[in-house]
């Protein structure tokens, strides 16, 4: 299997010696998921929040945590960013131009020495992310993909390579379709099967009765977290108590969102004029329980060993 390859298409730096790195900067973190306090309600501090994608119930907790005052308690005023897909995430991290990052794992592949990203908290217990193909399309496991049209982004999408390298499929030998982010492309043909995930897709094809299968990464050992809250070293070093009111309040909105979804659900169509109709943000957030499993662990946890295996992963 080929190197993932980093922005641009130049191949990511592998993670030797930088997945101990990662991981002691993590246990030094773990302390803030328990902390409670605030910074300063007399003078809110103003901190920019970067969404992954467009405006959806996937950032729950943070529109909750904005309406129900838990950042302002905090002592900090939260501007939420939209995302896009033509939107370098990480870079508006690392630029300096956001403070914090709703990304996946895999911004970890941009980790640099100078100015290490850090991750905060994983909200999705489990990766959303799967390969949607057309019933009757003859893919029904990774193995079927030989020859086939798959329509994927490598910078976005690792938990699905790193099923078809615990698969044994030859890489090289499944056609890279440039994702449009457009379900139509599998309904017309110009893809033999898409990466989508759990939360959104699967409600397009079933409200127009358009049959598909599905492949999940998490059949097949890949099992990463999904949505994680990031910052950098940069920002905990000149903003430790900042850092800290900041992922309190997150947690505290996820915690909220979770257990009154509808009532986020009717803030997100009166205040972020969202892409999608009131069913499909229902259908997403009762997606996002399994996901998350705000009953099973606390919001946010994470493991140090399991941040090591996504890492070996990737650097294989």
């Amino acid at each position: 299997m080929r190197p993932f390859p980093g922005p641009n298409g130049k191949k990511a730096p592998l993670f030797s010696g930088i997945c101990r790195t990662i991981l002691r900067l993590l246990m030094t973190l773990l302390p803030v998921l328990v902390w409670t306090g605030t910074v300063s309600a007399d003078q809110p501090e103003t901190v920019t929040l970067q969404l992954k994608w467009y405006h959806q119930f996937q950032f729950a907790g943070y529109y909750a945590a904005v309406e129900k005052g838990f950042y302002r308690d905090a002592g900090l005023e939260v501007i939420l960013r939209e995302g896009s897909p033509d939107l370098h995430l990480t870079q508006e991290l690392l630029s300096g131009r956001v403070n914090y990052l709703v990304n996946g794992p895999g911004a970890l592949r941009e980790w640099e020495p100078e100015n290490p990203i850090l991750a905060l908290a994983a909200i999705f217990q489990h990766s959303p992310l799967i390969l949607i193909t057309r019933i009757g399309s003859g893919i029904n496991s990774p193995d079927d993909l030989t020859g086939k049209r798959v329509m994927y982004e490598p910078d976005t999408d690792p938990e699905f390579m790193g099923m078809c390298r615990n698969e044994g499929i030859d890489f090289d030998a499944v056609i890279h379709v440039p994702h449009t982010w457009n379900p139509q492309d599998l309904i017309s043909g110009k893809a033999d099967a898409m990466s989508a995930y759990l939360t959104n897709e699967p409600f397009f094809f079933a409200s127009r009765g358009i049959p598909v299968a599905r492949l999940n990464p998490l059949n097949y050992g890949i099992d990463f977290y999904g949505d994680c809250l990031f910052t950098t070293r940069r920002e905990v070093e000149a903003h430790p108590e900042r850092v800290k009111a900041f992922l309190s309040a997150s947690l505290k909105g996820w915690e909220y969102a979770m257990a009154h979804p509808d009532e986020i659900i009717d803030l997100i169509i009166e205040k972020y004029n969202p892409k999608k109709s009131r069913a499909a943000l229902a259908f997403e957030a009762a997606a996002m329980q399994e996901l998350i499993l705000p009953k099973l662990v606390p919001v946010g946890h994470m493991n140090p060993g399991r941040w090591g295996h996504i890492t070996d992963t990737y650097q294989q």
